[in-house]
């Protein structure tokens, strides 16, 4: 049987091509196993410092709580991560690195047991999924804006998420 025996994580930083290339900050976090498989996660982090400050507790104090760990038990971990952590307080960076190693530890569940995430999940509930386009607000150009929607309309989408930087 598999066991988790470390984490890692790495802070990245990237121009964000649909935010005028403005930098974006995430941290990847790998989950590995004593027979070498390595799940992947990652958490959106905002800044540079908010991505140090969750590789820090992805790598100190998360992994602490999972290594020696079966990776196909992820509910189990997630709430003994979860009650492990009460007292540090629930929300912000700790829960970004929470999410990442969750993510993570699913990847992994799926690698080790040699099934889709979807199955670990609930099964195939539909043969098609709607494609949706992503923007992110970056201007007050409505003109710009339009452009860019008429853009996605053109290319057959009919639905876009759009958010703020």
């Amino acid at each position: 049987m598999s066991m988790v025996t470390r984490v890692r994580a790495f802070p990245v930083q990237y121009p964000e091509p649909n935010n005028d290339g403005k930098l974006r900050s995430l941290t990847l976090v790998a989950v590995d196993t004593d027979d070498g498989a390595t799940g992947w996660g990652e958490a959106i982090s905002g800044t540079v410092e908010t991505s140090q400050a969750v590789a820090f507790l992805a790598e100190r104090r998360l992994a602490t709580l999972i290594q020696g760990r079966d990776p196909r038990a992820v509910r189990q971990v997630w709430q003994d991560v979860r009650d492990a952590t009460f007292w540090d307080g629930n929300g912000g960076v700790l829960t970004f690195a929470h999410s990442a190693i969750d993510m993570a530890l699913w990847d992994l569940a799926g690698i080790v047991q040699d099934r889709p995430l979807y199955e670990l999940l609930g099964g195939r509930r539909t043969d098609r999924v709607r494609a949706c386009a992503s923007t992110i607000f970056a201007t007050g150009d409505l003109d710009r804006i339009r452009s860019e929607y008429a853009g996605f309309a053109a290319e057959g989408y009919t639905a876009v998420k759009g958010g703020w930087g």
